[in-house]
């Protein structure tokens, strides 16, 4: 429930809200046109038509749930991996705590869905190596189905996962081979059957046609990215007299940033819990050839979307992150059950625990009240008919007054470089500034009369500045450029 009370939304938010509104009223195809993965927001758009509430509330309970699945699959990998009694009840206490996972319970993102849906798939195919069920070979492809509906990248990873079954010691090799096939050749004809038996009447085998192309293409350009990004550290930084080592310092420059990301997404507290056990001589290693795959799977995506895309954020890792949990998971069961902790190391251990639940569940950041202060005084004070543009599209949207999408988009883009275009036919402006700043540059471009008729502030200096475009002249007076006329009045 930490969605629906949230100040403030993510970024892409509003992109999945604008979609999930957008198909419900249109359907998938006009959907897919504003966003080419429509699967999340068409989820959201489905739940709220059958509960016959907002896209928002809608989005509130899809991320409720797929939180909830999200912890559920790590547990779930936990019990496939072997897991004693005592190593679920920890993994349980583990995912509770980390605060990578607790801190995007108030974001709307697709992330949740990807999450879960690896980590199901991952316990499906290590439970398979150990019973040769077919339902469990049915589970791994639907699951790796889902999460690359949720993200493209994840039928990559899912892919990779059965090379895993070679591994398998307990597993003859004519039994992992056979394993194999199943794995990589029955999904694989019978998804072709299917997609040419629909590809003219589904619009969905499209959205497969792009998941499946986008990887690859990342993949196949590699090579390509790395010689650009070479080329740019020789020319552009390093001196004629150490152009040859150009290589050398983009990878440390690189593995810098991957290192620093992928440690911030861990955080703190696990860094210390693993260090402790590192330190105790109790640290294991989950012996599974699929979630060894699994783990250097994900890395290794990490560093090509890295080279790739030449950024890198902490949420990208969670996946990894989840893995390396799975680990600390079981070195903890294995310290207490062989006493290799003491009273002392486990009152430390515990109290990292609480350090950990105490940071995933409140943010010491700078307040985004007066985002929703801004919200709240629009939809007390503007007229219902009216429209309302922002540099921020949240907040035109949460207000519930008139919203198009594509004038934020652009307009969005056009602030970002300074050329910002004021479209007519609007009533009022929000305007977001961080740390103080100046009006929009429009109004100093333009005849455009407005007034600054509300101004919301946090304590860092972020501001939330409220202009009516004036067109009664006799409402304000003749002129009212940048005149306050209500003052900053406290939504009630």
């Amino acid at each position: 429930m930490r969605l629906y009370f949230a100040p403030s939304l993510n970024a892409d938010a509003v992109l999945y809200l604008y979609c999930a509104d957008i198909f419900r009223e249109f359907g998938w195809g006009a959907a897919e046109a504003v966003y080419r993965r429509p699967f999340y927001p068409a989820v959201i758009g489905v739940v709220a038509d059958f509960l016959s509430v907002s896209s928002l509330a809608s989005a509130v309970l899809v991320t409720a749930f797929l939180s909830g699945a999200t912890a559920y699959a790590f547990v779930s990998l936990v019990v496939a991996l072997g897991g004693s009694v005592l190593c679920q009840r920890l993994a349980v206490l583990v995912i509770i705590c980390f605060p990578g996972f607790a801190n995007y319970q108030d974001y709307l993102i697709r992330d949740f869905g990807y999450w879960s849906g690896l980590m199901l798939a991952a316990a499906a195919l290590v439970r398979y190596m150990g019973r040769q069920r077919v339902i469990d070979l049915v589970s791994w492809g639907v699951f790796t189905g889902l999460a690359t509906l949720f993200r493209p990248e994840a039928i990559i990873l899912g892919i990779l996962m059965p090379i895993g079954i070679l591994l398998c010691r307990d597993l003859t090799a004519a039994a992992r081979l056979r394993a194999i096939l199943y794995c990589y050749v029955m999904p694989f004809l019978s998804a072709s059957l299917l997609f040419l038996w629909f590809l003219d009447s589904i619009a969905i085998s499209g959205v497969y046609q792009y998941m499946l192309q986008e990887p690859i293409e990342v993949i196949a350009g590699l090579f390509d990215s790395w010689l650009s990004l070479t080329s740019v550290v020789r020319d552009s930084i390093l001196n004629r007299y150490s152009e040859q080592y150009a290589g050398l310092f983009l990878i440390s420059g690189l593995a810098g940033i991957y290192i620093s990301q992928l440690l911030d997404g861990l955080g703190v507290w696990a860094i210390l819990c693993m260090a402790t056990l590192f330190y105790r001589g109790a640290w294991v290693r989950v012996k599974n050839g699929v979630f060894l795959v699994a783990l250097i799977s994900s890395l290794m995506m990490l560093a090509i979307f890295l080279i790739e895309k030449q950024f890198l954020q902490a949420r990208f890792t969670i996946f990894s992150c989840f893995l390396l949990l799975i680990t600390l998971c079981f070195s903890l069961a294995n310290a207490i059950e062989k006493q290799r902790v003491t009273s002392k190391w486990r009152s430390l251990l515990l109290l990292i625990a609480v350090c950990a639940f105490i940071d995933g569940q409140y943010s010491f950041g700078y307040s985004k009240k007066y985002i929703s202060d801004a919200v709240d005084w629009l939809a007390r004070y503007a007229e219902p008919q009216s429209s309302v543009i922002s540099n921020n599209p949240q907040i035109s949207y949460r207000s519930g007054l008139g919203f198009n999408f594509e004038d934020h988009r652009r307009l969005g883009r056009q602030s970002k470089i300074g050329t910002a275009v004021l479209p007519l036919g609007y009533d009022f402006v929000v305007w977001v500034n961080k740390r103080g700043g100046e009006a929009p540059m429009f109004f100093k471009q333009s005849d455009i009369d407005y007034c600054a008729v509300a101004d919301f502030e946090n304590e860092r200096g972020d501001r939330a500045i409220i202009y009516e475009i004036v067109t009664d002249v006799l409402k304000y007076g003749r002129r009212c450029v940048n005149r306050v006329v209500l003052g900053r009045p406290e939504p009630g």
